[in-house]
């Protein structure tokens, strides 16, 4: 069975935002480790809730938001300086629906998503640790 996450790249992103933004994986870890959609779905759900806080955030807060650039997701994290940068987009209403049904049908694929979320993550703060290292050889 051949699984094509790369779909669902903007999902896995929104995944990865939030587990930044707030510092737990523990949504990515429960579609990770799901056992059945119900807990995919759940997890979805208040991602999605916590996102548009975020979102909202980015309005009003110069400590801790949710941005949306050209290429990418910018979260900042309150007290710290500098933010992360995740590479894509945020999904569209129709790839979180084609989400939540293919996940329902196959767990694997929310699995697979959650995992590679994760790698989202290291990425962006393995971007942002080498930037910080190259500022400071600056000085």
């Amino acid at each position: 069975m051949s699984l094509n996450i790369r779909k669902y790249h903007e999902v896995a992103v929104a995944l990865a935002s939030v587990g930044i933004y707030t510092g737990s994986y523990s949504i990515i870890d429960r579609i990770a480790n799901a056992l059945g959609p119900e807990s995919v779905i759940r997890a979805i759900y208040e991602n999605g809730r916590i996102l548009e806080s975020a979102l909202r955030a980015s309005k009003s807060s110069k400590d801790e938001w949710i941005r949306i650039s050209e290429n990418s997701v910018i979260v900042k994290r309150k007290d710290e300086e500098k933010a992360y940068v995740i590479r894509g987009s945020l999904p569209t209403e129709l790839v979180l629906r084609e989400f939540l049904e293919e996940s329902s049908k196959n767990i694997t694929i929310g699995r697979a998503v959650a995992s590679y979320a994760m790698h989202l993550i290291a990425s962006a703060v393995s971007h942002r640790a080498e930037s910080e290292s190259e500022k400071e050889g600056e000085e």
